[in-house]
């Protein structure tokens, strides 16, 4: 990749471990870090560029699909919270008819299909129903109802309109926030400027996504100095992954290398060209004195 023998390629490996002892790294979540490195420095007139690319990623599969972020919803004024964690199908169906029950007097039943992949429930009350998500609670992406709520009429079974997801992201985004590159995402989605790599999840919930690129697509980067790295991860929302453990052990592995960037040559124009082409004055004649005023 090297285009420049006047700078050598280097590896940076950046972990997570023993970060409690590691003066050199900060930890501002579980999913960022900030890790100090020796300084890349290029001089102002050096025609080089740093590139850097993603070759190697180790990330725990050790995050929740309901958080304290989308775990409630709202069936008419009453609300509904599933408690934190990770569900098959069958437990969350278990789980759902459980928060739901009142009293001794079952007003809710909760089904799933298994081969339409969606939920339905039956209002077993004389009144109607709507289920809507609480607040900011987008629980409805998992669950399969609308995001606008969905109708339960009086003794009726309603299936939800959409899927069951139990998944929390298809893929990790790796942003360097004290970077900025010419990547861009849709108008508006934002953080695409500082996103290193995307890595597609697939592996299964209490494992390890293993990434490796032995062919790394590299990054031109503005900055004339690193001296260190503020890595985080995110979900296809572009928010934090959370984690379910107290110090997940991550690491990614960078490349970094330089290469030499020639300055755009722009042709003279026209109105250039005549000028460069027209006889010159004389610079030696401009340079006589004014003569000096004679006293009577």
């Amino acid at each position: 990749m090297s285009e420049s023998v006047k700078h050598t390629a280097s590896k940076l490996f950046l972990s997570t471990a023993n970060n409690a002892t590691n003066q050199y790294i900060e930890k501002i979540s579980n999913s960022r870090y900030i890790f100090r490195v020796e300084p890349y420095i290029l001089h102002n007139d050096d025609p080089s560029h740093f590139v850097l690319g993603l070759e190697q990623a180790s990330i725990p599969m050790l995050f929740y699909v309901f958080t304290t972020a989308n775990q409630s919803f709202v069936i008419n004024s009453v609300t509904y919270s599933i408690p934190v964690g990770n569900y098959v199908i069958e437990d969350l169906i278990t789980t759902l008819n459980d928060i739901t029950y009142l009293l001794i007097t079952p007003i809710f039943e909760w089904t799933y299909s298994y081969t339409k992949n969606k939920i339905s429930l039956r209002n077993l009350t004389a009144s109607n129903y709507t289920i809507t998500n609480f607040g900011t609670h987008k629980v409805s992406e998992q669950l399969g109802f609308a995001s606008t709520g969905t109708s339960l009429p009086t003794v009726t079974t309603v299936e939800f309109p959409y899927c069951v997801n139990l998944t929390v992201t298809s893929g990790i985004n790796i942003r360097m926030n004290n970077i900025i590159t010419a990547n861009k995402t849709a108008k508006g989605a934002g953080g695409g400027g500082s996103i290193l790599a995307r890595l597609p999840i697939t592996s299964n919930s209490n494992t390890f996504l293993q990434y490796f690129n032995p062919v790394v697509f590299y990054l031109t980067l503005t900055s004339r100095v690193i001296n260190f790295f503020d890595i985080e991860l995110l979900d296809d929302k572009y928010q934090p992954l959370l984690f379910n453990m107290e110090d997940p052990n991550w690491f990614i592995v960078l490349k970094l290398d330089y290469i030499e960037k020639e300055a755009i040559r722009i042709d003279p124009t026209t109105i250039q060209q005549l000028r460069n082409a027209s006889v010159q004055p004389d610079i030696s004649s401009q340079s006589i004195p004014a003569p000096k005023p004679q006293n009577p």
